[in-house]
């Protein structure tokens, strides 16, 4: 029994590291980001200072070097700003001039052009190490022409081929709705679809906060932890960019090195290069000294400091939408030169976290991350039991001599599938029903089992029907009294594609018309048998490859836990 265990215990193992490999960190290089700019007349109202141009900026001046972008504007027509090619200093100083022409002159609203012009030389299927984004920024609806027939056929044309393509193109599309009046429904969907992220700005003073948050969700800069307006500088740092906001009175920033001196935007040095925008400051320092740095100003949670390392912290990619009582995998390694970190004896020496705040509330929970060995990586796994809304993961790692930190958003969803259980029969049988949101899930990717505890301590498993109806029903005897816990775990996919583990609150029912559990005499101790723990499962070390196949491995893991729940000490198992 120990040894079976101990088999699938590896073999599980041996199978996360591999498929792992394949779903790693991207880097700069591998970053394919498209900005589309809506220009037309109606934002004269919705952006009458033309806040677009230092929101646009702030992207173009953090995009890391070796990623690829361009820059689009459109109304009736698509005018590039910058056609996409590898970000270099040539590319940021061509792209800042040219923010200078985003206008609010244009008639219509031709969104499904933008999205055509933007990706028409993407090939068929992205590189598996390529990420490709589009930030898409509108005001209004698709209006294409004057008359309403043509732009209801671009809408259904953008949410049938357009969106379709997108999808196979491998295309995360993250949209900002400028208005009350935009489409919020389409430009929801958009994202949705594509993993993407959604957000809705009433004014556009919001703006530069706004794209701050859809550049790091599609780039993933590197970055280190700012903590109480102070940061610390380490040797291998050959570059380092702080963007700092501030409010209309604010004081102008300071920044104050290491030796105590202090800089500002008067400062003449060869080394620094400072940007004072409307609403905020972007200073770049190359060759910054190395300790701890501070800056004089009012804390603000969008502050950053970004910077260029060959020491870098990468993170596994996380889902933008993610549902309620999923399991999210939080996978964190360091690169030095391109290659992962692997030495046991640097490894142990880093402490990792993980800190998750909800947008709405700033409430903060820091857990710690676990070192695995095996795969020289900290990983943690979590079941998503937060209350629907929009939270930000920041993943730290603090080396003593070093520190470093990767952000990510998400939004959670409601569950999937809501599971149920009730008396029947008199009091003797249960029954359990489950049912599935269709906008969530992929009804007909839904497989899964129900395992059911008896008063004894004996299980029994249950396999779920098929969901094409989007509900399930099981009846299942329920002879003694007591407790029967029911732990229902799936394995589907979303809406948009994406691999899904659902671990569901176990359910608890209490029967009281059944027969009473007989009372044992003292038998000989059954020795207890040491199992080593197992992750139910890992969502990415399944894959669905038919339901015939993810049934038998449910089906494998439960049966070991049966077994091991059977060998109980003191006990004698009622067959």
């Amino acid at each position: 029994m120990r040894f079976m265990l101990q088999s699938l215990s590896k073999s599980i193992a041996r199978v996360m590291l591999v498929l792992g490999a394949f779903a790693g960190a991207v880097s700069a290089a591998n970053v394919d980001v498209r900005i589309l700019i809506d220009v037309s007349g109606s934002m004269r109202k919705n952006d009458p200072a033309n806040l677009r141009i230092p929101a646009v900026r702030l992207v173009a001046e953090l995009m890391p070097h070796g990623a690829k972008a361009g820059i689009w504007m459109f109304s009736e027509t698509v005018e590039p700003l910058i056609v996409p090619r590898t970000v270099d200093a040539e590319w940021k100083a061509s792209a800042l001039k040219a923010t200078n022409k985003i206008h609010s002159r244009g008639q219509f609203t031709n969104i499904e052009a933008a999205l055509v012009v933007a990706t028409q030389d993407w090939a068929a299927a992205a590189d598996d190490d390529v990420e490709r984004h589009i930030i898409l920024l509108t005001d209004g609806m698709v209006d294409v022409s004057k008359r309403t027939a043509d732009s209801s056929a671009s809408r259904e044309r953008i949410l049938g081929e357009t969106l379709t393509r997108i999808k196979g193109l491998g295309v995360q599309v993250h949209t900002i709705a400028l208005s009350s009046n935009s489409d919020r429904e389409l430009l929801t969907t958009l994202a949705e679809s594509t993993e993407g992220w959604a957000e809705q700005v009433e004014n556009a003073v919001s703006l530069q906060r706004v794209f701050l948050h859809m550049f790091e969700q599609a780039a993933k800069p590197d970055s280190i932890p700012l903590l109480d307006n102070r940061f610390d500088v380490d040797s291998s740092i050959s570059e380092m960019t702080l963007l700092v906001f501030r409010g209309e009175a604010a004081e102008p920033l300071q920044l104050i090195n290491p030796a105590g001196d202090p800089l500002d935007k008067n400062s003449k040095l060869a080394n620094v290069r400072w940007r004072a925008e409307s609403g905020y400051d972007l200073v770049t320092v190359a060759s910054p000294a190395t300790g701890t740095w501070q800056i004089n100003t009012v804390p603000d949670p969008d502050n950053r400091v970004l910077i260029v390392t060959d020491l870098k912290l990468e993170l596994d990619p996380l889902p933008t939408n993610v549902l309620a009582e999923e399991i999210l995998t939080v996978s964190a390694y360091m690169t030095e030169h391109g290659e992962p970190l692997v030495r046991e004896d640097f490894l142990t020496l880093l402490n990792a976290e993980l800190a998750v705040s909800s947008v709405s509330s700033k409430e903060i929970t820091v857990t710690a991350i676990p070192l695995d060995r095996d795969q020289a990586r900290f990983i943690a796994n979590r079941v998503v039991d937060w209350p629907v809304g929009e939270y930000e993961f920041v993943v730290r790692v603090d080396g003593g001599t070093f520190r470093r930190e990767q952000r990510s958003r998400l939004r959670v969803h409601g569950a999937p599938v809501i599971f149920s259980a009730a008396v029947s029969d008199g009091g003797q049988a249960l029954d359990f029903s489950a049912h599935a949101e269709a906008d969530l899930i992929a009804l007909e990717s839904l497989t899964g089992l129900v395992l059911v505890t008896k008063p004894d301590g004996l299980n029994e498993i249950l396999e779920l029907p098929s969901f094409a109806d989007g509900a399930v029903n099981l009846t299942t005897p329920a002879p003694l009294n007591g407790t029967y816990r029911i732990e229902p775990r799936l394995l589907g996919r979303s809406s948009s594609g994406r691999l899904l583990n659902i671990k569901a609150t176990p359910l608890e029912v209490e029967i009281t018309a059944g027969v009473d559990l007989p009372v044992l005499d003292d038998k000989p101790t059954i020795e207890a048998v040491e199992v080593p723990p197992i992750e139910w499962l890992q969502s990415a070390g399944i894959v669905l490859i038919g339901n015939v196949v993810v049934g038998a491995c449910l089906v494998g893991v439960w049966l070991q836990l049966g077994q091991r729940r059977r060998i109980r000490s003191n006990e004698v198992v009622l067959q």
